[in-house]
């Protein structure tokens, strides 16, 4: 069975090769800020710009997912939504958020927060051609969240074989790579927050029914004494 060390380096070298595309072209556009001509220097600024921008959030949207943070700290809806918002900003996949009126007072727990994100990332990638994802939430039951997150494109969706074998056995005796090693983490993570996952496909559907733990810290309450005050 592959160690959490190495699991840990797949998912670098994953980050690493997501990275590398926008900041190869602002190496580029470096390159042609060299020539003399103005319009030459106008285009390579724009194509700087547009990578950075997509480095970041490919940045900030793996800091969420693959970073640390207290397994109980509260993480607003509100933040995540602009991140997966952002990640696909360049691709032709519409996000509906269902059922929301107010996305400021869903609050859930980071851990939580990760199998949302990872939901969402795992649907939208089939989306080869372009479709739309739609997400439900539900936080009504004590304790525990549910996402249901749900691709669709007439056009069809592609899913890897790896990520339906990973997520459906845990021991696999598998070859991991920083191609699948997304949906080893998935696996890893839904162990962690004593979490289910239903995963349903067909032709030009995939969809994830994630539940997961969801307690929140307790507000600290203060009292004081009139002696105090």
């Amino acid at each position: 069975m592959i160690s959490d060390f190495e699991v840990s380096q797949l998912l670098m070298s994953k980050v690493f090769h997501d990275l590398a595309g926008p900041v190869g072209a602002m190496n580029n556009g470096a390159e042609f800020l060299k020539e003399s001509r103005s319009d030459v220097h106008q285009k390579a600024i724009e194509l700087m710009q547009l990578s950075s921008s997509q480095a970041v959030s490919r940045l900030e949207l793996f800091k969420a997912v693959l970073g640390y943070s207290p397994a109980n700290s509260e993480v607003s809806l509100n933040k995540i939504k602009p991140m997966i918002s952002a990640y696909f900003s360049e691709k032709p996949i519409t996000f509906n958020w269902k059922n929301l009126t107010r996305p400021d007072e869903i609050n859930m727990t980071s851990a939580a927060s990760k199998a949302l994100i990872i939901s969402v990332l795992i649907v939208a990638s089939s989306l080869i051609y372009g479709g739309s994802v739609d997400i439900e939430i539900d936080n009504a039951k004590e304790g525990k969240i549910s996402f249901i997150t749900k691709a669709y494109s007439p056009q069809g969706v592609k899913v890897e074989n790896d990520a339906v074998k990973i997520l459906a056995d845990k021991n696999l005796n598998l070859v991991f790579n920083s191609q699948n090693v997304l949906y080893l983490y998935t696996s890893r993570l839904l162990e962690n927050t004593n979490g289910k996952l239903e995963l349903t496909r067909n032709t030009n559907e995939l969809s994830f029914n994630v539940t997961v733990d969801n307690v929140l810290n307790e507000p600290e309450t203060v009292s004081a004494s009139v002696a105090d005050i």
